[in-house]
């Protein structure tokens, strides 16, 4: 025993040391030195300076730009504000708009708007006074800015943007009438002008298809909302800096403390394996969100200065996941045979809970509660019938013939049915309960696919359900499922989003989306030697940027050209390897083991299967190899979507590890 907590204080040792080093290494301790000339200059400003006069309206409460346009067309719904002109209704996306402004906003505590409180000629009149001062200091913050004694790349990149855009919008302003105009073909132009200078310098995006205003996290707009709220991102942002060993390592230092007895040098090198996938997926985030467009004209700030806060809370929520699947393994060993009883109530259930998270709360979690869907699903299916199947398919093979299903569903009449063969009962028997999985979870699918346009998750969940068909009746029924997912992918690739990312992948430089063509020429440039993190060239020398996805949906090609090519390779083997050791232990816990891991055997086998497709999709998909499907990679990846299910998966493995450990000391 001594020896057995000896090496593993040493492994623990061994492990601590290699963080540290891995951090040293990683070069990501410094925050973007801009923020800080932001915030003194702004509220250096602040101290001299009136703020905006507010004179007909109070902007906290609405915007400058959307004021304009419902003073112009006295709504704000099915309006295209970009021209003034009111869409007719086949034009304007009122699927969720509708619902959202005229359910949602009663739970809000703003008043209604009335357009007929503003007038256009004192909105006209106020709107353009305020394009004025909003000019003049951006004039004044741009000669702090030159005046200053701080100089680097960023620094001076922000300075000619501000001096491109100050010309373009006083070029703009000084061609607009300072008084409403008469209305006509010209008052329309003046219109259309007035609102792109608002816009603009409100740093706000307009979607004219859903009417809805947006703030642009990057725009230098965003300093003169309040300068405070800026200072404490960057507040934030040093603590979480200096605390960022201790999420790496701590959690998986507790771990290890309360579980010491039960844990054997594989599962010790599982859990220190899971936390340096998270570590490096924190530490990418982190270089991201302090250095991304940093010598880029185009970002005054950076476009994910927010990631890294996130993804901490989602790291922090990953560890969370391995402890509640640890408790859960527990639970799931004692419901082993009631899940199938209440099927249909648990069904219900799910159904809703994919709605209401897509709807309510986001795409990313209503994603993940497909795969939940799916899972849970497959996994009570496999559970209750997978044995009565396989006896069937020993002692009466002829009950599982397409013959005698189809004979099965013209008997109507219980009583008729018992009067006939004992086989066409079985059949009977079968197919209903075969047909309520499949509905549900097509409906499922369907929800996810068609009313959410989530192609990636409602993919995996289809997969799913193939496994599931070929563990529980062999290869003839998934054959046929598979062809149906070939034929519904033919369906799908006559729609523009599938047909678009299909020359993606096949012509990446003649795609209309430049993306594939600017990480192409990103790894090309690094010329496979790899690159430092904290030290990641986001943008290049001319001041072009990778995309905006690239911690969610390219994150593969990221770390070949941080890592290099063979690198990317040891990273996607890991992982795999990771998954299909859990999947291999789990499908024989559900075969061979106490049957009181049956339930949770199955459960784990369909969560590692669901990791191990979203890693073979996104590597896949980077490569080229099949069309870019936007899947996140477990641990590695920004976003909840990336942590929680894998996380929840490795604690309900250890659980069961941990269960079984106990009973038998």
């Amino acid at each position: 025993m001594k020896k057995n907590y000896f090496f593993k204080f040493f492994f623990i040792l061994l492990v601590g040391i290699f963080f540290v080093h891995y951090w040293i290494l990683s070069d990501s301790t410094n925050i973007d030195d801009r923020l800080d000339t932001f915030v003194s200059i702004a509220e250096d400003m602040n101290a001299r300076q009136e703020f905006l006069t507010l004179k007909k309206y109070d902007s906290s409460e609405i915007r400058d730009a959307e004021i304009l346009c419902l003073s112009w067309a006295k709504q704000l719904t099915g309006v295209n504000c970009f021209t003034g002109d009111v869409l007719p209704l086949n034009k304007f996306a009122t699927r969720y708009y509708y619902f959202e402004t005229e359910v949602l906003n009663f739970l809000k505590i703003k008043n209604r708007i009335d357009p007929d409180q503003y007038k256009e000629t004192d909105i006209w009149a106020e709107v353009f006074f305020r394009t004025k001062i909003r000019l003049d200091r951006l004039k004044s913050f741009k000669n702090h800015l030159i005046n200053s004694n701080i100089r680097s790349v960023g620094l001076e990149s922000v300075i000619y943007s501000l001096d491109d855009m100050i010309n373009e919008l006083s070029m703009i302003q000084s061609s607009i009438s300072p008084t409403f105009p008469e209305k006509g073909a010209s008052a329309r132009d003046e219109y259309k002008k007035l609102f792109f200078l608002t816009l603009s310098l409100e740093g706000l995006k307009y979607q004219d298809s859903t009417g809805k205003f947006n703030s642009i996290g990057w725009n230098i707009a965003r300093v003169f909302d309040d300068s405070s709220v800026l200072k404490a991102r960057i507040y934030r942002l040093k603590v979480l800096s200096f605390l960022l060993p201790f999420f790496i390592f701590v959690p998986m230092l507790l771990i290890f403390y309360n579980y010491s007895n039960y844990l054997s040098v594989i599962h010790l090198a599982l859990i220190t394996g899971v936390s340096l996938f998270m570590a490096t997926g924190l530490l990418v985030a982190f270089d991201a969100s302090n250095n991304f467009g940093i010598n880029s004209q185009y970002f005054t700030m950076s476009p994910l200065s927010g990631v890294f806060e996130r993804q901490t809370f989602v790291v922090l929520m990953g560890y969370a996941a391995i402890i509640i699947g640890i408790y859960l393994a527990q639970f799931f060993s004692e419901i082993n045979n009631m899940m199938g009883r209440k099927f249909w109530k648990i069904s219900i259930i799910l159904l809703a809970g994919i709605f209401f998270s897509y709807f309510f709360i986001s795409p990313a979690i209503g994603s993940e509660f497909l795969k939940v869907t799916t899972v849970i699903l497959a996994a009570i299916f496999t559970n209750q019938y997978s044995r009565e199947i396989f006896l069937i398919q020993k002692y009466s093979p002829e009950s599982l013939s397409f013959n005698m299903f189809f004979q099965s569903l013209k008997i109507t009449d219980g009583a008729s049915l018992k009067k006939n063969l004992a086989t066409l009962q079985i059949s009977r028997h079968i197919l209903v309960n075969f047909l309520s999985f499949a509905i549900i979870s097509i409906l499922a699918i369907f929800i996810a696919s068609f009313l959410f346009s989530d192609f990636g998750g409602s993919f995996i969940g289809m997969l799913i359900l193939i496994t599931a068909c070929f563990l529980v009746f062999g290869l003839r029924l998934a054959a046929i499922s598979l062809l149906f997912v070939f034929f519904l992918s033919f369906l799908l690739l006559q729609t523009n989003k599938v047909s678009d990312r299909v020359t993606l992948m096949l012509e990446p430089m003649r795609a209309s989306v430049s993306d594939f063509a600017r990480l192409l020429g990103f790894v090309e440039g690094l010329k496979d030697k790899g690159v430092i993190i904290g030290k990641i060239p986001w943008c290049s020398a001319e001041g072009i940027c990778l995309p905006l996805q690239i911690l969610s949906d390219y994150l593969p090609i990221l770390f070949q050209a941080i890592f290099g090519t063979h690198g990317s390779l040891i990273i996607f083997f890991l992982l795999l390897g990771l998954f299909i050791y859990i999947l291999l232990t789990s499908l024989y816990w559900f075969i061979l083991e106490n049957p009181k891991n049956k339930f949770s055997g199955i459960l784990i086998f369909y969560l590692a299967s669901s990791a191990i497709l979203q890693i073979l999709l996104s590597f896949f998909g980077n490569w080229r190899l099949i069309p870019l499907s936007g899947i996140s990679l477990p641990f590695l990846s920004i976003g909840i979507s990336s942590m929680f299910l894998p996380c929840l998966t490795i604690g309900l493995f250890l659980g069961i590890h941990f269960l079984d450990k106990k009973k038998n000391d």
